[in-house]
């Protein structure tokens, strides 16, 4: 399940909002939103995108998109 903190704790780190990271990743930003909100889940090619943009490592991915909250 995505830990939705850790992730915009991420993107703050980085100055983005969801509207930054949606244009990064290629995404509408309102799409987006709903998987941060959990009402769709994020496909294996955007948490790629996601990691790429903010050089996530592994252990990052595993925490904010496999989080066992």
């Amino acid at each position: 399940m995505l830990n939705t903190n850790r992730l915009l704790s991420i993107m703050a780190l980085f100055g983005d909002n969801q509207s930054a990271l949606a244009k990064k990743i290629g995404m509408n930003r309102s799409f987006l939103s709903k998987k941060i909100r959990k009402l769709a889940e994020f496909k294996r090619s955007e948490i790629q995108k996601i990691k790429e943009a903010y050089n996530l490592s592994e252990k990052d991915v595993v925490d904010i998109f496999f989080d066992k909250c």
